[in-house]
């Protein structure tokens, strides 16, 4: 969620039903199409199972369902009954913007403390301004760029650069710099786990941006595999990943 961009959005559907009061009251077409656009805004916020969700949802319901019965509500012309129902919407909007700037944001959540902390560098600012669909990509070629240094940037046969699936099954092998685990199967497991990276994330999201109902979900998902496999890394070979960050601040090759 891009909290400023939100309360923008907000701000400016208030906006437009205090403009727009009159028409609003008087048409239950427009009024839906503004209550429609409310619920894109609160659901991309809040989630589809949030209390104030939910009672947005009841509210237009109800109204929906009293319009339907006779054109009237009692002894109230159906002006009056969405002219209340607008008050109802804009309060729970009210309420809405005070949630979404009370709660945490995505990066306080998140951040270093439970990310590997230069992963989180290179891609919390996506995280925090709501990118979801810039982070696997972002994660995918940081991972593979860092492995590359701490294996010590590996070549193939004719002395090209190893990429994706090649560098990870070359640096996690049983006898690679940076195998893992204690015990066969493990080091199959962690080697497996990164090709898997590179197989079927890196080679979709670097070449193309997915749009995708669940990309938030999907990109805290990759955010996590890449900082496992870095963390992972970091234990157990604690010396090499040091020689090669010092190597990389200094510029000098041994």
């Amino acid at each position: 969620m891009n909290v400023p961009d939100t309360l923008r959005h907000i701000d400016t559907l208030k906006a437009a039903a205090s403009d727009n009061y009159r028409a609003l009251s008087d048409s239950e077409s427009r009024l839906l199409g503004w209550t429609e656009q409310c619920r894109v805004i609160l659901v991309g916020a809040l989630g589809s199972t949030h209390r104030l969700v939910k009672v947005w949802d009841y509210q237009s319901q109800l109204r929906q369902e009293n319009y339907t019965i006779d054109g009237s509500y009692g002894r109230r012309t159906m002006a009056a009954w969405r002219s209340d129902a607008l008050q109802r919407a804009l309060q729970v909007l009210d309420a809405a913007r005070f949630a979404i700037e009370s709660v945490p944001t995505e990066g306080d959540a998140i951040g270093a403390a439970t990310v590997d902390a230069e992963l989180w560098e290179h891609v919390g600012g996506l995280i925090t301004d709501g990118a979801w669909d810039k982070v696997p990509a972002s994660v995918a070629i940081f991972v593979e760029d860092t492995i590359r240094r701490w294996a010590g940037d590996p070549r193939g046969r004719d002395g090209g650069v190893r990429v994706g699936k090649d560098l990870y099954a070359t640096a996690f092998a049983p006898d690679g710099p940076l195998r893992l685990g204690s015990q066969a199967s493990e080091y199959e497991g962690w080697r497996s786990l990164a090709m898997g990276l590179a197989l079927a994330v890196g080679n979709v999201d670097r070449h193309r941006l997915q749009r995708r109902p669940d990309q938030r979900p999907y990109a805290m998902g990759v955010l996590g595999l890449g900082s496992l496999l870095l963390t992972q890394v970091r234990r157990e070979h604690p010396d090499r990943v040091l020689d090669a960050e010092t190597l990389s601040e200094t510029g000098e090759k041994d």
